[in-house]
């Protein structure tokens, strides 16, 4: 009878066996996690749980199969024979067996050494973030955090905590959920809400399983001075660009990331700071967009980024006096010098104005520039009797001061005050004036904020103009094609049109159209590569050579900034913003393009 001791060892063929199904079975779940077939976290947790459970195992069938080591040496050792030298037998199969469960064991062992005594974790921060601020919260978010909750002196949305609800449901991966009170979030008067929308169309792109392309969109939509309005009109204008490329038959799609700055360059810093060190988790990202101000604080942020080679297009007016150089930092809008230009312009051969006063915060960079570049353009050509009488400085949103200053500045006797400050400073600037009128007021385009200055309390004897980047009914006034861009706003924001006319549902300022053009750009320039893996260089190099006709007229990239863009006129008169000339072109290439504000314009 054969001695059962010599038999197969079953329990080592077991385990190998198990062994080599775990082993393809560990493998098939990475390759499906890396393949986006299943979600990431199972290919994490489903190999971890199989070293944990296999390391004991193996330690153990190793134990149990020891009383059998020494004879299967035995049974291969070479022994001497009567003719002759040891004869060397063939390699027995339990040995073979032995060392393939050794083996097999001490890889596993490796694997539970690494998962038990990890190697250090990255510092690298996650992308995504939530910080509190007594403004409000500031970060960079999917939809798994939410900026705009607040109603400010019962303006803006009401929709704060169905948008809070979403956000948690969304970080819970809970998406039914989240899609559900988003969508109760954008009911009613909240149907502008642009921030929603983007959560929406991101996390619809997502479940389609389309290749996609990532944008980050840095604005501002917490502040103690209203600044949420501005960031409410860029994400209008980046939704509109991002719901017409995605429904369209494009290579990708396009994902756009929230980036909120708030109004202190303290918190665009820690946001700057995390798009720096943690944008290369992402490989869809491709570039930067927005940033509605511009300081020296942040032009430095702006370089800094720009050195990391990551393309930044600006809806801010650049300043070409104060060109960093950079070739990845370009601007959609109008420079600083074409609005100073066509404001001299039209105070000058329209208005016929001849003693000007200026009023400008020499500690803010956008107010610096406009008033530099003022000053520059209104002394060029000046007639004889033309003269600058005063200049006075104040602090933004310290309006209590402006009364006397413009008590003061009066004193010169000015027919035309230049504004170089912001829509919340300006009705204080208004209500100083003379009673017995002939002083008008000049102003830039941030004055165009439809959130803010429609609150300035009209005085029928000052007339107030501003310089401003587009204007809603441009095209029909002008006799130039409508863009689809003005049916898809209504469309976006005002779908049951219960707000006939109105800004922020059915007509959008210059804010969101320069908004819309940045995003476009991009989406233009990316679309040629026709694969979304493109590297950010190529984007570059692309953007640097592009042209696109935009809504807000051609955009051709030189420097960094755009080389000709319109400069609109438009007056505020009795709570209205009506359209009073441009000058610049639409369309240079087009008989009937370009326009000359002395020629349409009409106080």
């Amino acid at each position: 009878m054969k001695n059962q001791s010599d038999g197969p060892i079953l329990p080592l063929t077991k385990v190998i066996r198990f062994v080599i199904t775990f082993t393809l079975f560990i493998t098939l779940v990475y390759l499906l996690s890396f393949l986006h077939i299943i979600p990431d976290s199972w290919g994490n947790f489903l190999p971890n749980l199989a070293t944990i459970l296999a390391v004991p195992v193996g330690i153990i069938a190793i134990l149990a199969a020891l009383k059998n080591f020494e004879k299967a040496l035995v049974q291969v050792m070479p022994r001497p024979t009567a003719w002759g030298p040891p004869k060397i037998p063939k390699i027995n199969r339990k040995l073979w067996m032995l060392v393939g469960l050794v083996v097999a064991v001490a890889l596993i062992v490796v694997g539970g050494y690494h998962y038990i005594w990890p190697a250090p974790q990255s510092t690298v921060p996650p992308l995504l973030f939530s910080y509190s601020t007594p403004d409000g919260p500031i970060g960079i978010s999917d939809g798994s955090y939410v900026f705009d909750v607040k109603t400010r002196n019962n303006q803006g949305h009401h929709n704060g905590a169905l948008k809070q609800q979403a956000a948690n449901a969304f970080r819970s991966q809970n998406f039914d959920q989240a899609r559900q009170l988003w969508g109760q979030a954008i009911s009613g008067d909240d149907s502008d809400d642009a921030e929603v929308l983007i959560y929406q169309e991101n996390q619809r792109i997502i479940n389609s399983g389309s290749p996609y392309i990532t944008f980050i969109a840095v604005t501002q939509l917490t502040g103690s001075h209203e600044e949420y309005g501005i960031g409410r009109e860029d994400l209008q204008g980046y939704y509109v660009a991002q719901k017409e490329f995605n429904s369209q038959a494009n290579p990708f799609r396009v994902r756009v990331l929230i980036a909120n700055i708030g109004d202190q360059e303290t918190y665009a810093q820690q946001v700057t700071d995390r798009i720096l060190s943690s944008y290369q988790q992402d490989p869809t990202i491709k570039g930067v967009l927005g940033w509605p101000e511009r300081t020296q604080r942040i032009n430095s942020m702006l370089l800094t980024m720009c050195n990391k080679h990551i393309p930044i297009v600006t809806v801010s007016a650049n300043d070409s006096r104060s060109s960093d150089g950079c070739n990845y930092n370009f601007s959609v809008a109008p420079t600083i010098d074409s609005q100073a230009a066509t404001a001299v312009q039209y105070i000058k051969s329209v208005l016929k104005k001849k003693r000007v006063s200026i009023v400008y915060d020499p500690a803010n960079e956008y107010s610096q520039s406009l008033y530099r570049s003022f000053i520059d353009d209104f002394r060029r050509d000046q007639p004889s009797d033309a003269a600058i009488v005063d200049r006075e400085t104040y602090s933004i949103y310290s309006s209590n001061t402006l009364p006397g200053l413009l008590r003061a500045t009066l004193r010169g006797k000015p027919d035309l005050i230049y504004f170089a400050g912001y829509p919340a400073d300006l009705n204080a600037v208004i209500q100083s004036l003379p009673a017995s009128g002939g002083v008008d007021v000049m102003a830039a385009n941030i004055i165009y904020q439809a959130p803010h200055f429609p609150k300035a309390q009209p005085v029928e004897h000052v007339r107030v103009y501003f310089t401003a980047f587009a204007y809603p009914d441009q095209w029909a006034i002008l006799h130039l094609a409508q863009p689809d861009f003005t049916q898809e706003y209504i469309n976006a924001y005002d779908p049951q049109q219960f707000h006939r006319g109105a800004y922020g549902y059915e007509r959008a300022n210059d804010s969101v159209m320069i908004a819309y053009d940045a995003l476009k750009s991009l989406m233009v320039v990316s679309k040629g590569f026709q694969d979304s893996r493109f590297p950010m260089d190529q984007l570059q190099r692309a953007l640097f050579n592009s042209k696109y006709k935009g809504i807000t007229g051609d955009i051709r990239y030189n420097q960094g900034s755009v080389d000709t863009k319109p400069v609109v006129v438009i007056q505020f008169t009795h709570g209205y913003n009506v359209f009073k000339g441009v000058d610049g072109c639409y369309d240079d290439n087009a008989q009937g393009g370009c326009f000359d504000v002395q020629n349409n314009g009409r106080p």
